[in-house]
């Protein structure tokens, strides 16, 4: 049982991409990226608690925090409601894989961590998985063959900025509950997409939303954004980072399997190998584990699918 919290986490998390993809056909990213900010918040809000600490912030911590929110938050969910609008879900669930690596990257670059050969092993197979993705075509419902090569490059993108998110929040709220960092990151993003979408689109899209377009935004809202995100931190306080990491590995597979339910898409085989070795390349570059100390930095991510 005590597993359960943690895999319903990640099975959401990766099927979200399908429920994305699906509801970007009849509304604008900056309006989706709104409610689910709106929904997020409310449902983080209801979890947090009395909010006196807010009063102590700094003006350094609330830059911090808009910063950080910014990045992770706005530009991150934006950048992947754009790519998810120009590729397939199915994609973007094998390229999710990547995200764990580009932490190991910027932990290199910004943390001066050594490199080894085995790690530099695991940067190249994660390299090939990339591009075996991006190379191959994918066919959706009705065999229709779903034009990628954009949008998988605005995920790659989106997983670099998610990578400096993750560096940012570890250097900044180290210590600091996590609960009240993604509050803090979600109200101000909520803020910067309640002035985007107001000028993109004027919330003229809301009143067209049909049933289902709302059951996806409310998964999306309530559900990605929020209690998993709640239920995340949970798991990770009961199994410790590198076991309730491990549960990661399985995000692509239920967004192959949600991607296909959900849209009719089709994994080829190319896909299958890139995915694969992906993730054979993250296995390695935490040098034959899952890696504590990069798992305890994935967690300070509110992810943004």
């Amino acid at each position: 049982m005590k597993y359960l919290p943690v895999l319903f986490t990640v099975t959401v998390w990766g099927a979200s991409l399908a429920f994305t993809r699906d509801i970007l056909s009849g509304l604008s990213p900056s309006t989706l990226i709104f409610l689910r900010c709106l929904l997020g918040t409310l449902t983080i809000l209801a979890m947090s608690g009395p909010l006196g600490w807010v009063r102590e912030l700094t003006r350094r911590q609330w830059f911090e925090a808009a910063a950080s929110g910014l990045v992770g938050v706005v530009i991150v969910q934006l950048l992947q409601a754009y790519a998810l609008k120009n590729t397939s879900a199915n994609h973007a669930g094998w390229l999710v894989g990547l995200m764990p690596m580009m932490i190991a990257a910027m932990t290199v670059v910004f943390l001066r961590e050594k490199i080894s050969g085995v790690r530099m092993a695991g940067f190249l197979l994660g390299f090939c998985g990339v591009v075996a993705i991006v190379l191959s075509r994918q066919s959706g419902s009705g065999g229709v063959i779903i034009p990628t090569g954009f949008g998988d490059f605005l995920f790659i993108i989106s997983a670099v900025m998610w990578a400096l998110y993750a560096v940012l929040v570890s250097r900044w709220f180290d210590g600091v509950p996590q609960t009240r960092v993604t509050l803090l990151n979600m109200g101000i993003s909520l803020a910067v997409m309640t002035v985007a979408a107001g000028l993109d689109t004027g919330f003229s899209e809301l009143s067209s939303i049909s049933w289902r377009g709302w059951l996806c935004v409310l998964y999306l809202g309530v559900f990605t954004s929020g209690l998993c995100y709640y239920l995340w931190n949970k798991s990770v306080d009961s199994l410790g980072p590198q076991r309730a990491g491990s549960f990661m590995y399985v995000e692509p597979f239920a967004g192959m399997v949600s991607s296909y339910f959900v849209l009719g898409e089709h994994t080829s085989a190319a896909a299958l190998c890139g995915g694969v070795l992906i993730l054979l390349g993250v296995y390695w570059v935490n040098g034959g584990k899952f890696g504590t100390g990069l798992i305890r930095k994935f967690v300070n991510f509110e992810i943004g699918f």
